[in-house]
């Protein structure tokens, strides 16, 4: 191919082809001077647009080098300055590498753009993007003043740019003109996430300066109405709920919270939190098997998940769902036998209690006889193990291990107290 390209450097198919072999042989740098190749040769503005295009995804997925990877999409911009790809492309390189003023000069030239095609909608828009940036990541609150008043003078019931001034007024402790923006925005009425951060600022207001709790927790209502995605609103909503005993309010904030993430590893920590809510106050074991079914969608090798998992298939009656899991959690810890593992001591009782609410005894004791060589000291194992002894009748082995229990710290959460024990040990003697 590169002969080809030789002798006719205009040759279509064969750089096409070479540009394909290459990438299969991740020969990046040797891709990277065919397409430099091919935009020396371009010879009309479509060719060349996409070739650069290829060189800064191609810079930025391999090499990393955002300056290289800037000047392509610069050039992209000159010959076609609506390139959304392009200015996506370069958004994303300013903000990840902190070139703030780069940013906004960036933005004002589509909010420039806007206006010439009367596109005021889009124009506000950016311009109270540019007033956030002046304020949080230049600090300088005067500048994002200016910005969101220009837009007021454009639009006086803007809700984007009267919540943003009333952050300002809030960061400046002035709570009167404060309150009096957020007052005028909610007048607007014009919902959407705009007024739902409208409604989150009246609900800072009446919590940290007015101490309205109350208020407070309508406010934070009527946000997540306007935008259900709205995290520092679902987060306060949820921390509200938890104080005041809401459970379903807090299931609600929390389910809200998740289904707005798009982090998979922030998705199963949220779904793992939602679980046990339903599977403990809410009462709802049936929806707690669901968000973790959710959660093994997202991370299937979790042991922590699928030990939850399990548990909840347990104890939603649902036993035959959970054999399966346990066994290949299992499998999984003693890489199909070949090992011995103390954790696998915890995965034969959870196995036990399987099989104990099949009604399957037998199994049960093989797997916490099993689990109990594994690991003499696991406590759940060793309760598991004293009360199936115990109702098998079994008495020399249960006292046993119910005495070494009075010696070993008791964890609330097994469901077990040393009362308890005590009072196994004496009914046995």
């Amino acid at each position: 191919y590169r002969e080809v390209l030789q002798m006719n450097p205009l040759d279509k198919d064969a750089s096409v082809q070479l540009e394909t072999l290459l990438a299969r042989l991740e020969k990046w740098d040797d891709l990277r001077d065919v397409f430099v190749d091919r935009l020396g040769v371009a010879e009309d503005d479509a060719l060349r647009i996409e070739t650069l295009h290829k060189l800064a995804d191609l810079i930025l997925s391999r090499f990393d080098e955002p300056e290289d990877a800037i000047g392509y999409l610069g050039d992209i911009l000159s010959t076609s300055p609506e390139d959304e790809r392009a200015l996506s492309q370069l958004e994303n390189i300013y903000g990840r590498t902190e070139r703030w003023q780069d940013l906004v000069e960036l933005l004002e030239g589509q909010a420039e753009r806007a206006r010439e095609v009367h596109s005021t909608e889009e124009e506000m828009k950016l311009l109270v993007r540019i007033g956030n940036i002046w304020d949080e990541k230049l600090t300088d609150p005067d500048r994002a003043t200016d910005i969101y008043e220009r837009v007021l003078d454009r639009d006086p019931e803007h809700t984007g740019a009267l919540a943003a001034l009333a952050r300002l007024y809030e960061s400046a402790g002035d709570w009167d003109r404060c309150g009096e923006v957020l007052q005028k925005a909610v007048d607007a009425g014009r919902g959407g996430p705009d007024e739902a951060e409208v409604h989150f600022r009246l609900a800072r207001l009446n919590q940290t300066h007015l101490d309205n709790e109350e208020v407070a927790a309508q406010e934070l209502h009527k946000a997540v109405a306007c935008d259900p995605g709205h995290a520092e609103a679902n987060r306060a909503l949820a921390e509200h709920c938890e104080q005041t005993g809401d459970t379903q309010g807090l299931l609600e904030a929390l389910v809200r919270e998740e289904a707005h993430l798009d982090d998979p590893g922030e998705k199963v920590a949220k779904l793992i939190t939602i679980a046990d809510l339903q599977k403990g106050p809410a009462g709802d074991p049936s929806g707690s098997v669901a968000s973790l079914e959710r959660a093994k969608e997202l991370s299937g090798d979790n042991k922590d998940v699928l030990l939850r998992l399990s548990d909840a298939y347990i104890a939603a009656g649902r036993q035959d769902d959970a054999i399966p899991v346990i066994e290949s959690l299992i499998d999984a810890e003693t890489d199909g036998g070949k090992k011995r593992s103390k954790k696998a001591a915890l995965y034969h009782q959870r196995l036990a209690q399987a099989y104990l609410a099949r009604g399957e005894s037998d199994k049960a004791l093989e797997n916490l006889e099993g689990a109990y060589k594994l690991d003499i000291t696991n406590v759940e194992v060793l309760v598991s193990l004293g009360k199936l002894y115990y109702e098998r009748e079994e008495y020399d082995k249960a006292v046993k291990l119910f005495r070494a229990l009075l010696l070993q710290k008791l964890d609330p959460n097994i469901g077990v107290t040393k009362a308890d024990v005590y009072w196994y040990v004496g009914d046995i003697s």
